[in-house]
């Protein structure tokens, strides 16, 4: 008894589902440079946001996307962004992206044949 019980119930549920679908939420557009970060990362530190390298400029660059500390506070301050965590990707993140959409691909030159960056 209890089989047929649970088999009606969803019987009718189905039912009601199909009859009354939910309406489809307009789904969050994913900004396109949201695949280039996430290339950079991967080519930069393999996606490890503690990752301190000594860069062959003799400056230290740090966190996921590897920035130097003086391009981090530049462009954060260029771009009126959160900077005083150099080792967070969600500052870092935002800076790579002011800088992409300016054209300042240059600043990850050694992992641009990875990333496939339109120039």
């Amino acid at each position: 008894m209890a089989h047929f019980i649970t088999k009606t119930i969803l019987a009718i549920t189905s039912f009601i589902a199909l009859a009354n679908p939910l309406p489809i939420q307009n789904p969050i557009p994913l900004d396109p440079l949201d695949l280039v970060i996430d290339k950079l990362a991967t080519c930069e530190s393999s996606q490890i946001p503690d990752v301190i390298v000594i860069d062959t400029n003799g400056y230290k660059s740090y966190g996921w996307l590897q920035f130097q500390q003086r391009t981090f506070d530049y462009f954060g301050e260029k771009y009126g962004l959160p900077h005083d965590d150099i080792m967070s990707p969600a500052q870092q993140i935002p800076i790579a992206k002011a800088m992409l959409k300016n054209g300042l691909w240059k600043a990850w030159y050694n992992c641009l044949r990875y990333v496939k960056l339109d120039r």
